[in-house]
């Protein structure tokens, strides 16, 4: 079990996932900012609104790709998360961004439809699929390299054991209470968890 062998979440998964997240967040905003930079075409990326619907979108289908690569089993429910995820961003940018909300309060809602506009011009779209290729790109070829760099390593394991020496264990009736190999993931986290991490 990988989640009682401390395999799915440790300190170097957490270092893992805080690099990855802060150099997708980088290069999503460096990237639109240097093409956005000098620009001011009336539907260019020059207003902030513009700019952060383009880094949202482009964070938002970034994420939801690198998920889709990184899954190994589908399932129904999955598929349902990705959809409704999708659809409950554009459902609340639509209505963050809408007339009504507008008319209510100009002060906490003034930008109207500005993801029509940015979804409209496409220069803008072909900056979004450049973030979105950057970032996937990357991490395949990090995953390449990873994989490639650990195939000559557990080949080489192989090697050294010795074929004749095969070790046999009887088996035993029951597992031991007080057995520290084997824990369910709740008396980990009870004893050993990683809130230090996360506080």
């Amino acid at each position: 079990m990988a989640g009682q062998k401390d395999k799915l979440f440790n300190y170097w998964v957490f270092f893992q996932s805080i690099t990855h997240g802060t150099a997708t967040s980088l290069i999503n905003f460096f990237m639109t900012l240097s093409v956005s930079h000098g620009t001011a075409e009336p539907l260019s990326l020059s207003d902030y609104q513009s700019f952060s619907e383009v880094v949202a979108i482009s964070c938002l289908l970034s994420v939801t790709i690198e998920v889709i690569l990184t899954t190994n089993y589908w399932t129904v429910l999955f598929m349902l998360a990705i959809f409704f995820s999708l659809c409950s961003y554009v459902v609340i940018s639509w209505a963050s961004q809408s007339y009504q909300l507008f008319r209510i309060s100009p002060k906490t809602f003034p930008f109207l439809y500005a993801d029509r506009n940015v979804i409209s011009h496409p220069s803008n779209l072909l900056v979004v699929l450049l973030n979105v290729s950057v970032n996937t790109l990357s991490l395949l070829a990090l995953r390449v390299i990873g994989q490639a760099l650990k195939k000559p390593h557990l080949k080489e394991e192989e090697e050294e054991l010795p074929a004749e020496e095969i070790i046999t264990m009887e088996s035993v009736p029951y597992l031991p209470r007080e057995s520290r190999v084997r824990r369910s993931s709740y008396a980990f986290s009870h004893r050993e968890g990683y809130a230090d991490l996360i506080t």
